[in-house]
């Protein structure tokens, strides 16, 4: 299954399904504090393109623009990860969410804030953040990597990563696991649906606790 072929399967599952098969695979990768600005766009799922700020030093390579990054470095169907330690300042505003949209990312994560809010709300571009900001990024950090490990929002995001996203957040998908992830995912779903039929039959506890238990048993092929 091709990487492009898991995205568009993710995209259509919640990020609270794909957690119970994280756990049931030991792995970990969901964030904190991070949502969706948009009223509409809301749900998406694309691989990481990550972009890592650090506390500002004045010195070092020249780093591309984000403009340079967004048309570049990253492609169609990518979610651009921009980890700036939860900072209250923002880093993108309406433009680079138009560069984007235009490009055709699948969304833009901000471990800070977004200017422009009203507007970029309003855009079918997912863009999940802390919230909304005026204060710029240029007097207090700089740009120090491209498509390097980050840490975002607690959790950990490499190149290449799958992201999945909704209104409960993100969720990280290892890039190198996520065919076993889907996997236990869609068995999760099957579960789900079932625990969903129990309780509108107002079948016992006993036998809901028991269809709600074989969420944490792993599916062997």
């Amino acid at each position: 299954m091709t990487t492009d072929d898991l995205v568009r399967q993710f995209k259509d599952l919640p990020t609270g399904w794909v957690t119970d098969a994280l756990g049931r695979l030991k792995l970990a990768g969901w964030s904190h504090g991070i949502y969706p600005l948009s009223r509409t766009a809301r749900r998406f799922a694309g691989r990481a393109v990550t972009v890592q700020y650090l506390p500002k030093r004045g010195s070092g390579p020249k780093m591309p623009t984000h403009y340079e990054i967004m048309r570049s470095t990253a492609q169609p169907g990518d979610v651009l990860i921009m980890a700036a330690g939860g900072t209250p300042c923002y880093l993108i505003g309406e433009n680079q969410a138009h560069v984007s949209m235009y490009r055709g990312l699948a969304g833009i994560c901000v471990d800070g804030c977004v200017r422009d809010w009203d507007e970029v709300s309003e855009l079918p571009l997912p863009v999940f953040a802390r919230g909304a900001g005026s204060r710029p990024y240029s007097t207090s950090l700089e740009l120090a990597g491209v498509n390097v490990p980050v840490a975002f929002a607690g959790a950990q995001i490499r190149p290449g990563d799958i992201v999945v996203g909704d209104c409960d957040g993100l969720v990280v998908v290892p890039g190198d696991r996520a065919q076993e992830v889907l996997l236990q995912t869609l068995d999760i779903a099957v579960i789900e649906k079932e625990m969903e039929e129990g309780i509108k039959r107002q079948d016992s506890l006993a036998d809901l606790a028991q269809i709600s238990r074989r969420k944490k048993v792993l599916k062997v092929l």
